[in-house]
């Protein structure tokens, strides 16, 4: 059993749920190219979690920094469905999407790590591996004019919460992915599932879905994305022709929302607010 979060984590994890959430538009103006280890994805979700470690947890930071439990300014989606014999799956994630980046060029950047310098004495050193090993490493790298993120989620949190993320992405300590502005703003209809063109905008738990066309990988969902006790078989950005499953959604989502109830489904929809 996960013990107890933090005093501090678990009543700003308690304030957030009860803050108004509506549709939104994050957009984040980039000063330099962002580099990634390999074809993966950026999630908002994931850096407003890390966004509110660092701010409510501050000294004790790694101390909450490999655990889940807590809300985010996002609303929180579930999918709940019993089997034939009685088994419950549960799945949770935020609808929030992934990053979709803006007048971009793509590339491969050759990083060397460099070795040394090394204080003299007995001994030699080896640099085939542990901490002194010599590896030259080739990441993606991604320039663009900014980058976008859609969710649903409490507007003012949100961008207080982004405005003290200096960057994304790999090397941000060497500046790479550095962000020079946020903007985030209200708009009509909610894109963090899907894009208006009907294609999955963000990694979906396929369990979630009653119908897609496109790759599935086994990888995380929600954050911490690199827990893998948190991994499932999960259908990635791009699909095309998604239908979810009956997916627990805020009550003024758009009617047209292509999602089915099937037998074995434990949500009931009247219980959305």
């Amino acid at each position: 059993m996960m013990p107890p979060l933090p005093p501090r984590l678990k009543e700003y994890s308690d304030w957030v749920k009860t803050l108004p959430k509506e549709p939104l538009e994050v957009t984040l103006a980039l000063s330099s190219p962002v580099l990634q280890e390999r074809d993966g994805f950026i999630h908002l979700d994931s850096l407003i979690y890390h966004a509110i470690l660092s701010k409510v947890m501050q000294d004790e930071w790694a101390e909450g920094i490999d655990r889940g439990g807590f809300f985010l300014p996002i609303f929180s989606t579930a999918f709940t469905q019993a089997d034939e014999r009685g088994f419950k799956f549960y799945r949770h994630f935020y609808l929030s999407s992934a990053a979709k980046f803006i007048d971009s060029t793509r590339s491969v950047a050759h990083l060397t790590k460099h070795i040394g310098p090394f204080q003299s004495g007995k001994g030699k050193i080896d640099t085939t591996k542990g901490e002194h090993k010599a590896t030259k490493k080739s990441m993606i790298m991604t320039a663009a004019s900014s980058v976008k993120f859609w969710c649903y989620g409490n507007k003012d949190e949100i961008a207080k919460l982004l405005s003290s993320v200096s960057g994304i992405g790999k090397k941000v300590g060497q500046g790479y992915g550095r962000i020079s502005s946020v903007d985030v703003r209200p708009v009509e209809r909610d894109l963090s599932l899907l894009s208006p063109e009907g294609t999955l905008n963000r990694v979906v738990p396929e369990m979630c879905l009653y119908f897609y066309e496109g790759a599935a990988a086994v990888m995380g969902y929600r954050p911490p994305y690199y827990r893998s006790r948190g991994w499932d078989l999960c259908v990635l950005p791009g699909a095309k022709n998604v239908v979810f499953k009956y997916i627990y959604l805020p009550k003024d989502y758009p009617a047209d929302f292509p999602r089915v109830r099937e037998r074995g489904s434990m949500f009931n929809p009247r219980d959305e607010d």
